[in-house]
């Protein structure tokens, strides 16, 4: 939040956290989700390590 004198209040949300596929794959089975599908894209391009996008695919258990 950034407060300057005689103006608006600015919120920032920093939405900046990481995870391996390992560690989605066991929260995500924790709250009752299975049967994961990684892409490295929403367009279904095949999953890359390196790719800074990640769209999971899983069915509600």
């Amino acid at each position: 939040m950034v407060l300057e004198d005689n103006k608006d209040m600015q919120v920032y949300n920093i939405w900046d956290k990481t995870y391996s596929i390992e560690d989605i794959s066991a929260i995500l089975s924790t709250i009752g989700f299975a049967d994961f599908e990684f892409y490295s894209d929403v367009t279904g391009r095949k999953y890359e390590e390196e790719s800074e996008t990640l769209t999971i695919i899983a069915q509600k258990k």
